[in-house]
């Protein structure tokens, strides 16, 4: 793995690998006995998309409304906190790639940079705080 990966394992993979134990088992675990991960993990696993072929793409619009904003498509980036052990600056990557995309950031309280210095480089309407 020369810095891309495929899959979410393959993911998993590379930062066991990258990251200080002490890191990882942050990134990796959940609250409690996690079984709540085990739950998602399950759930997520067994979502089927049903492809659509010899649809016409010539104009595709993924644009959505959320919370009275309009987004470049109808996804976010979920709060996280600490992304800034895992990688310096992760926060600000994530805001920068927020603003990119259009999309909505939701900001964790537990986050290393503040709401004020990711709102600058997002933008007011991209962020959103969780209290998390």
């Amino acid at each position: 793995m020369a810095g891309r990966f495929f899959s979410a394992d393959e993911a998993r993979l590379m930062a066991r690998s990258r990251l200080p134990r002490m890191m990882f088992d942050f990134v990796d675990g959940a609250a409690g006995d996690e079984s709540l991960r085990d739950i998602n993990s399950r759930v997520i696993d067994a979502i089927r998309l049903m492809p659509r072929v010899l649809a016409d793409v010539a104009t595709r619009d993924l644009s959505h409304s959320f919370l009275g904003m309009e987004t470049g498509s109808p996804f976010g980036i979920a709060p996280m906190g600490m992304c800034n052990l895992t990688w310096p600056g992760a926060d600000m990557m994530l805001a920068r790639a927020a603003a990119a995309r259009r999309i909505p950031v939701c900001v964790s309280t537990a986050s290393s940079t503040t709401l004020e210095a990711m709102q600058e480089v997002a933008g007011g309407k991209r962020m959103v705080p969780a209290l998390c």
